[in-house]
């Protein structure tokens, strides 16, 4: 009984691993895109490539609303421990 527990668990993990890896080629393609079009229009943007641009910026921000203040936050403590561990390090050579 336990084993098809065991492997109803690893089925349902393998889904959701499947399906975050479609989405992360899918944002990989489009964010590719978006940056060939920028570039190939010398960054003299238009109104077709300002729509573009927002509207996968406005679909990015919509899927991942939950986990951009967590980012930024890592992000954050990550940058200001670093920058206070370098002016640690320079003092103790002194």
């Amino acid at each position: 009984m336990a084993d098809e527990n065991d492997e109803t668990k690893l089925e349902k993990i393998d889904r959701k691993i499947r399906i975050l890896v479609v989405l992360a080629v899918c944002q990989t393609a489009i964010t590719s895109l978006l940056f060939i079009y920028l570039v190939l229009e010398n960054f003299i943007p238009n109104n077709s490539t300002l729509l573009l641009l927002f509207l996968g910026l406005g679909i990015f921000f919509y899927f991942f609303r939950g986990r951009i203040p967590r980012w930024f936050g890592n992000s954050s403590r990550f940058i200001f421990a670093n920058l206070f561990e370098l002016r640690k390090s320079d003092s103790i050579k002194k």
